[in-house]
């Protein structure tokens, strides 16, 4: 009995080691937008499906979508999903994009969580 405890928790206590170093090692990178775990489980969506943009909190309209530097025009992701709602493109300032509807504006705010992935905020 002791021989089969002792082969299931040393794998156990050492697995749970690596991923605590591992969770020391990033975790400024995994906790910068609080609960990481609704961002990695849309990371994980974004890289198994083929949505360009997937909900991590609906009720503060949060997004994560992929970076990909190698665009002439980035943030294409958050123009499309603004513009299917109706609201045209005006302009960039910093890491916010001004979208205008009518008479009215409206700011999306983008952050880059790494470098393969950012978040944005549509304030709409």
């Amino acid at each position: 009995m002791k021989k089969i405890l002792r082969w299931f928790l040393v794998p156990l206590l050492s697995f749970l080691i690596v991923i605590g170093a591992v969770a020391f090692k990033f975790s400024d990178t995994l906790f910068q937008e609080g609960n990481p775990i609704p961002i990695l489980k849309g990371i994980v969506q974004l890289q198994i499906g083929e949505d360009l943009y997937v909900p991590i909190d609906q009720k503060q309209n949060r997004y994560i979508a992929s970076n990909n530097p190698k665009e002439k025009q980035p943030y294409n992701e958050v123009k499309r999903y603004m513009g299917d709602k109706g609201w045209t493109f005006e302009k960039k300032l910093g890491n916010n994009l001004i979208f205008t509807k009518d008479q009215s504006k409206t700011v999306v705010k983008t952050v880059m969580y790494t470098s393969d992935y950012y978040i944005f905020d549509v304030t709409a």
